[in-house]
């Protein structure tokens, strides 16, 4: 059984990606996710016992593949990995579709909308990222365009992640939206370092 990535993305797969012992491991987990993929549709979210129990919100097997190609882990179809990473960043389930149609997922159209917004931009920062390493400058230019939507969510007025409605403006108030593992102080680190997101432009 393989580990599922959403745990296992922030400890295992990051130190099994440096050590030189562990990297082919790392390759093997990758081809798993990539069979997972091709007889599923999708990459795993929240595997278990060979089972996918879609658990968990974003898609963390995305990043898990970025983060091994960066460092020059192969063994793995690259092309393949990178249509199933742009595949599972386009479904119409768990928000994604209202995330790409209005730049942030409205706060009545999804439950979880901070933290689903925030989790799919970290997703789109991360096929942009493997896109420009392979030399792939379309996908890189919409997926890094996708990627600075957790913008359209800060609030400059708290200094927090808050969620919108569908014409974007703030809805609830940071009481009332409740959000997956994290409280709203957590949120804000959950995106990069940036010292221009206060008063940031609306990002389409």
């Amino acid at each position: 059984m393989m580990a599922q990535p959403t745990r296992s993305t922030r400890s295992t797969l990051q130190i099994s990606s440096i050590l030189s012992s562990a990297r082919m491991r790392t390759a093997e987990m990758i081809r798993t996710m990539l069979d997972m993929y091709d007889k599923g549709g999708l990459l795993p979210i929240w595997e278990l016992g060979g089972n996918e129990t879609y658990t968990m919100i974003g898609n963390h097997a995305i990043s898990v593949v970025t983060d091994a190609y960066l460092k020059g882990i192969r063994g793995f179809d690259t092309e393949m990995a990178l249509q199933a990473m742009i595949h599972s960043a386009t479904r119409d389930h768990y928000g994604l579709d209202a995330y790409i149609k209005y730049g942030h997922i409205p706060g009545e159209k999804e439950h979880e909308s901070i933290s689903k917004t925030l989790e799919y931009a970290y997703n789109d920062w991360n096929i942009a990222m493997m896109a420009n390493a392979m030399g792939r400058d379309d996908v890189y230019r919409e997926y890094i365009r996708r990627a600075q939507f957790y913008k359209n969510i800060f609030d400059p007025s708290t200094g927090f992640m808050r969620p919108r409605n569908i014409l974007s403006r703030i809805r609830h108030s940071l009481r009332s939206n409740v959000e997956v593992v994290q409280t709203t102080v957590h949120l804000i680190d959950v995106v990069p370092s940036d010292d221009n997101v206060v008063g940031a432009p609306r990002c389409h």
